[in-house]
């Protein structure tokens, strides 16, 4: 089957890239209607995932816990690193931050697209290109990339490397490796906000319900995050 793209009306012009990454925030149906419906363009994810980069980098320079920063912290922390390894990995932090922000963005944008493209074509039945998932997933990126913007300046008022913009705010003396820290860490404000966007660019995209769209990218959502809490 093949794809084609909807011609833009004459006389219309597509919005930058800089207002769909704005307009995701207020409006995030009329961004992805464009999307769908103009010609793919790379800096559509591409911009959004550099935010995301940026922003997390924000997130690891003023999230620097004690045990980060101290070989002796890591010692203790983990019992399977030796003195010399904390040493050596305490010197690599740096570039070893740099390297993790700018890898696992990239890696996440691609396997998200790869998991919303896989739902509308075998559970909703639908077809589109993956291009288009990946500018929907990247675009929704954008909230992340103010999560870690507001998480970054929690951390800088409260003083504390673990706070974050949830229910786990309200828990501040429970150690951050908590099983219940870690299960409220789940209901993150942006990380809800971005669940849902995602489910409106799922429901645009494969043109079905809302409510169905939600379903299946809510529950993919519950399992990750329960997967993620065992294995922690």
């Amino acid at each position: 089957m093949s794809y084609t793209t909807p011609a833009v009306e004459p006389g219309h012009r597509s919005d930058s890239v800089i207002s769909k990454v704005l307009n995701i925030l207020v409006t995030p149906g009329d961004v992805f209607d464009q999307v769908i419906t103009m010609r793919f363009r790379q800096a559509t994810w591409i911009l959004p995932t550099l935010l995301v980069c940026l922003t997390g980098l924000f997130l690891v320079v003023v999230g620097k816990t004690p045990e980060q920063t101290s070989a002796g912290g890591l010692v203790e922390a983990s019992s399977s690193i030796s003195a010399s390894q904390a040493e050596t990995l305490i010197r690599h932090w740096t570039p070893i931050s740099l390297v993790l922000v700018g890898v696992v963005p990239l890696i996440g944008t691609f396997w998200s697209a790869t998991i919303v493209w896989a739902m509308g074509r075998f559970l909703l039945r639908a077809r589109f290109r993956f291009s288009q998932a990946l500018a929907v997933v990247a675009l929704t990126g954008t909230i992340l990339a103010l999560g870690s913007l507001v998480t970054g300046l929690l951390v800088l008022a409260a003083g504390n490397g673990a706070v974050r913009p949830g229910l786990s705010v309200f828990l501040p003396r429970l150690s951050p490796e908590s099983s219940i820290v870690l299960a409220t860490g789940v209901f993150n404000i942006f990380n809800l906000w971005s669940t849902a966007v995602l489910g409106i660019g799922l429901s645009r995209l494969a043109k079905v319900s809302l409510k169905e769209a939600l379903f299946w990218v809510f529950g993919w959502w519950f399992i990750l995050r329960l997967g993620l809490i065992l294995l922690a």
